[in-house]
Protein backbone atom coordinates (compact mmCIF):
# COMPACT_ATOMS: atom_id res chain seq x y z
CA UNK A 1 0.00 0.00 0.00
CA UNK A 2 2.86 2.57 0.65
CA UNK A 3 4.27 1.89 -2.92
CA UNK A 4 1.22 3.59 -4.05
CA UNK A 5 1.77 7.03 -2.39
CA UNK A 6 4.28 8.02 -4.97
CA UNK A 7 1.99 7.20 -7.84
CA UNK A 8 -0.20 9.68 -6.14
CA UNK A 9 2.03 12.52 -5.84
CA UNK A 10 3.38 11.73 -9.73
CA UNK A 11 -0.16 12.10 -10.60
CA UNK A 12 -0.54 15.33 -9.10
CA UNK A 13 3.11 16.87 -10.31
CA UNK A 14 2.53 15.70 -13.95
CA UNK A 15 -1.16 16.55 -14.14
CA UNK A 16 -0.23 20.34 -12.72
CA UNK A 17 2.71 20.71 -14.72
CA UNK A 18 0.42 20.08 -18.07
CA UNK A 19 -2.11 22.02 -16.64
CA UNK A 20 0.37 24.91 -16.62
CA UNK A 21 1.86 24.17 -20.11
CA UNK A 22 -1.57 24.03 -22.02
CA UNK A 23 -2.96 26.91 -20.02
CA UNK A 24 0.21 28.61 -21.61
CA UNK A 25 -0.05 27.49 -25.08
CA UNK A 26 -3.21 27.78 -25.49
CA UNK A 27 -3.28 31.46 -24.08
CA UNK A 28 -0.44 32.07 -26.51
CA UNK A 29 -2.63 30.22 -29.46
CA UNK A 30 -5.86 32.56 -28.19
CA UNK A 31 -3.94 35.97 -27.52
CA UNK A 32 -3.29 36.72 -31.56
CA UNK A 33 -6.50 36.68 -34.25
CA UNK A 34 -4.93 35.56 -36.55
CA UNK A 35 -3.87 32.58 -34.67
CA UNK A 36 -6.98 32.31 -32.73
CA UNK A 37 -8.75 31.63 -36.57
CA UNK A 38 -5.79 29.12 -37.93
CA UNK A 39 -5.85 27.04 -35.05
CA UNK A 40 -9.00 26.94 -33.34
CA UNK A 41 -9.62 22.85 -33.64
CA UNK A 42 -5.84 23.06 -31.93
CA UNK A 43 -6.56 24.90 -29.27
CA UNK A 44 -10.12 23.63 -28.56
CA UNK A 45 -7.61 20.53 -28.30
CA UNK A 46 -5.38 22.23 -25.79
CA UNK A 47 -8.59 22.53 -23.44
CA UNK A 48 -9.64 19.47 -23.47
CA UNK A 49 -5.96 17.78 -22.89
CA UNK A 50 -6.25 20.49 -19.93
CA UNK A 51 -8.61 19.54 -18.72
CA UNK A 52 -7.66 15.82 -18.85
CA UNK A 53 -4.54 17.26 -17.04
CA UNK A 54 -6.78 18.71 -14.16
CA UNK A 55 -8.48 15.57 -13.33
CA UNK A 56 -5.42 13.45 -13.12
CA UNK A 57 -4.10 16.04 -10.75
CA UNK A 58 -8.01 16.19 -8.93
CA UNK A 59 -7.67 12.63 -8.96
CA UNK A 60 -4.06 12.49 -7.13
CA UNK A 61 -5.42 14.83 -4.46
CA UNK A 62 -8.61 12.99 -3.95
CA UNK A 63 -7.09 9.97 -3.49
CA UNK A 64 -3.88 11.18 -1.25
CA UNK A 65 -6.56 13.03 1.05
CA UNK A 66 -8.53 9.44 1.30
CA UNK A 67 -5.28 7.39 1.95
CA UNK A 68 -4.20 9.75 4.92
CA UNK A 69 -7.49 10.45 6.57
CA UNK A 70 -7.55 6.70 6.61
CA UNK A 71 -10.78 6.35 5.01
CA UNK A 72 -12.17 2.95 5.10
CA UNK A 73 -15.98 2.97 4.54
CA UNK A 74 -17.14 1.02 1.85
CA UNK A 75 -19.30 3.22 -0.52
CA UNK A 76 -21.36 2.85 -3.73
CA UNK A 77 -20.91 2.23 -7.16
CA UNK A 78 -22.92 5.67 -7.93
CA UNK A 79 -20.77 7.93 -5.68
CA UNK A 80 -17.77 6.04 -6.47
CA UNK A 81 -18.67 7.45 -9.98
CA UNK A 82 -19.31 10.72 -9.39
CA UNK A 83 -16.20 11.81 -7.92
CA UNK A 84 -15.16 15.05 -9.36
CA UNK A 85 -11.68 13.07 -11.00
CA UNK A 86 -14.10 10.31 -12.84
CA UNK A 87 -16.78 13.11 -14.33
CA UNK A 88 -13.75 14.60 -16.14
CA UNK A 89 -12.13 11.73 -16.80
CA UNK A 90 -15.86 10.21 -18.51
CA UNK A 91 -15.03 13.28 -20.84
CA UNK A 92 -11.53 12.79 -22.51
CA UNK A 93 -10.06 10.58 -25.02
CA UNK A 94 -8.88 8.09 -22.65
CA UNK A 95 -11.32 7.19 -20.82
CA UNK A 96 -11.65 3.61 -19.09
CA UNK A 97 -15.22 3.33 -20.27
CA UNK A 98 -15.42 1.75 -23.66
CA UNK A 99 -18.82 3.44 -24.72
CA UNK A 100 -17.24 7.14 -24.39
CA UNK A 101 -13.96 5.84 -26.03
CA UNK A 102 -16.30 4.55 -29.33
CA UNK A 103 -18.61 7.45 -28.88
CA UNK A 104 -15.69 10.26 -29.04
CA UNK A 105 -13.99 7.61 -32.25
CA UNK A 106 -17.57 8.09 -34.00
CA UNK A 107 -17.10 11.44 -33.63
CA UNK A 108 -13.67 11.90 -34.53
CA UNK A 109 -14.20 9.93 -37.88
CA UNK A 110 -17.78 11.99 -38.63
CA UNK A 111 -16.14 15.35 -38.22
CA UNK A 112 -13.21 13.96 -40.88
CA UNK A 113 -15.53 12.86 -43.40
CA UNK A 114 -17.75 15.69 -43.02
CA UNK A 115 -14.57 18.28 -43.16
CA UNK A 116 -13.58 16.37 -46.65
CA UNK A 117 -17.26 16.58 -47.77
CA UNK A 118 -17.23 20.28 -47.33
CA UNK A 119 -13.66 21.05 -48.52
CA UNK A 120 -15.19 19.53 -51.93
CA UNK A 121 -18.28 21.19 -51.86
CA UNK A 122 -16.70 24.28 -51.24
CA UNK A 123 -13.92 23.71 -54.24
CA UNK A 124 -16.89 22.83 -56.16
CA UNK A 125 -18.49 25.97 -55.98
CA UNK A 126 -15.79 28.11 -55.76
CA UNK A 127 -14.43 26.98 -59.38
CA UNK A 128 -18.30 27.20 -60.79
CA UNK A 129 -18.20 31.33 -59.60
CA UNK A 130 -14.09 31.10 -60.92
CA UNK A 131 -15.93 29.90 -64.67
CA UNK A 132 -18.64 32.44 -64.63
CA UNK A 133 -16.43 35.93 -63.54
CA UNK A 134 -13.83 34.60 -66.35
CA UNK A 135 -16.88 34.80 -68.71
CA UNK A 136 -17.97 38.16 -67.65
CA UNK A 137 -14.63 39.82 -67.76
CA UNK A 138 -14.41 38.40 -71.32
CA UNK A 139 -17.55 39.87 -72.62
Amino acid sequence: MILIIPLLYAYIFLGLVSVIIHCFFGYALARNQTLLQRYRVIIAEIVANGVSAAALMIAGIGRLGMFYSNYNKLVSRRQCMLMPWNILLAWTSDSQIPFFADMFLIIVIVTSIGSVVLYIAVYAMTRKNVRSARKIQMV
